[in-house]
């Protein structure tokens, strides 16, 4: 249904076979082919960059709203070669050279970030929190993981189970209070690795719910965070997103509580006493997940 079987499939299962997530080079390949997996195509199909029939690129839809919308547009697939489109996409991504600084990168709970990199030593956080009751991580991300042979049910299982020393539940579904929590556990890991003056920015979206109520999530979640965060609010910055480039209007009518304004909450870390580091100020970007 997404890819041609005589070419592609078959060199996607190839690589799929061989390519393992133990192995850095390999996860490197790995995450560079999840980006192009499926995408729009150009007017020029043979000039695409993405090896599916031509969908949204950043949400996996749902098998039956592919299988509607091939029948109905008449798409077709394309035999694509599969390592050409890898290394061109390769050469894209590296074609400047390496940067002078090497970054870290970790896979742990956000609520527990300060376990990480020394208290004190970062300068600049910068953080989306997952979107309250808007996304389904593994649900939308289906086709990636069939490609990392990932279960999407264990996925969304893995980000709703609760984590061993709390009742709140890493999930994409909290409702209002337990998202409140999750952020508040989340910020009070992340002051202690910000210096004085230190500085962290979290972009949350908007919400409207079911009944038509609009909610201006990043100011309502503030009010119950400042009576336990010692961080001080610099300001709100509003970004209004056009419905017209979001990818969620491809949900048509069914869009639902889709995030029509992101806002960035600007928060400062005011004081404390000032800690030198061993290790030059950092800044952390995290998805706080």
């Amino acid at each position: 249904m997404l890819f041609d079987g005589r070419r592609t499939l078959p060199q996607l299962l190839h690589a799929r076979s061989l390519l393992s997530q133990e192995d850095t080079t390999d996860r490197h390949l790995l995450a560079v082919l999840c980006g192009i997996l499926h995408g729009n195509h150009p007017h020029d199909a043979k000039q695409s960059r993405t090896l599916s029939i031509s969908m949204p690129n950043t949400f996996s839809m749902s098998p039956n709203y592919i299988e509607k919308y091939v029948r109905k547009h008449h798409l077709r697939k394309i035999p694509f070669d599969v390592f050409a489109l890898l290394d061109r996409r390769l050469k894209h991504l590296h074609r400047d050279d390496p940067p002078p600084t090497k970054g870290l990168a970790s896979r742990l709970d956000a609520r527990h970030v300060d376990t990480w990199l020394q208290h004190g030593s970062v300068s600049l956080i910068i953080s989306s929190p997952p979107y309250l009751r808007v996304v389904r991580y593994g649900k939308y991300n289906w086709i990636r993981l069939w490609l990392l042979q990932e279960s999407v049910q264990e996925v969304d299982k893995r980000l709703r189970v609760e984590a061993t020393d709390t009742r709140l539940s890493l999930s994409d579904q909290l409702k209002f209070p337990a998202y409140c929590e999750f952020l508040e556990a989340t910020l009070s890991s992340c002051q202690k690795l910000l210096r004085p003056g230190g500085t962290c920015v979290l972009v949350i979206g908007d919400v409207d719910t079911p009944d038509g109520e609009h909610i201006n999530l990043a100011w309502e979640a503030w009010k119950h965070l400042r009576k336990t965060s010692s961080l001080k609010l610099a300001e709100i910055i509003e970004d209004s997103l056009e419905s017209s480039g979001k990818v969620t209007r491809i949900w048509g009518s069914r869009k639902g509580n889709a995030t029509k304004t992101d806002r960035i909450l600007v928060l400062s870390n005011p004081g404390g006493k000032r800690h030198r580091p061993k290790r030059p100020s950092t800044v952390l970007a995290t998805l706080l997940h």
